[in-house]
């Protein structure tokens, strides 16, 4: 340290990092399930932005984040494959399938896309309208289990150092919540 209070401050840059923390985007179960229903599974493409994104300045590499967020089929697999090495270079070990439920993120993302076009094109019914709505909440179940990884590789099981909700997160809970009114009037409109 310096007498001069001028100086700007001395960083060790050479300081080991920690492996896993601040590497991925941890969150609490109720704001995940929130933002991710009333955005109606658009919160989707903002988590895996912001996985990239910490992944992108924890380890330097050379990744474009908001396409890795946009195209996350197309990205899954590699983001579950690095929380499995982050978790199993800490040293501890996480019962999950990361290839299985990578898979699944796949499938039923495409299934949810296969469904809203059918929809559009009026096939199916209304039965098919109204598994269409109600297909964020399988989606959200199924990217929660890779949430629930990269919190526990985070060191953050609970997801406590993002839980609270900012005026941005209120806005798209209100703007969803009137979204899933009007679908619900709309379904129960419906004819038989």
């Amino acid at each position: 340290m310096t007498d001069n209070i001028y100086a700007p401050p001395q960083a060790d840059l050479n300081a080991p990092r920690s492996e896993a923390i601040g590497r991925f985007y941890v969150v609490s179960k109720t704001k995940f399930f929130l933002l991710f229903i009333f955005s109606l599974g658009i919160y989707q493409i903002y988590w895996s932005y912001k996985n990239w994104s910490q992944y992108k300045a924890s380890t330097q590499l050379d990744i474009w984040p908001a396409a890795r967020g946009l195209f996350a089929i197309f990205f899954v697999h590699a983001l579950y494959r690095h929380v499995e090495k982050s978790i199993l270079a800490s040293g501890r070990g996480y019962r999950w399938d990361a290839s299985l439920w990578a898979t699944l993120f796949v499938v039923f993302a495409v299934l949810g896309n296969v469904l809203e076009m059918l929809v559009r094109k009026n096939i199916g019914g209304s039965l098919l309208v109204v598994l269409s709505t109600f297909w964020v909440f399988a989606q959200v179940f199924v990217t929660w289990q890779g949430q629930q990884a990269i919190n526990f590789a985070s060191g953050d099981v609970e997801g406590d150092s993002n839980a609270s909700f900012s005026p941005l997160n209120y806005l798209v809970i209100v703007l969803g919540g009137i979204v899933w009114v009007l679908a619900l009037i709309g379904i129960f409109a419906l004819p038989s």
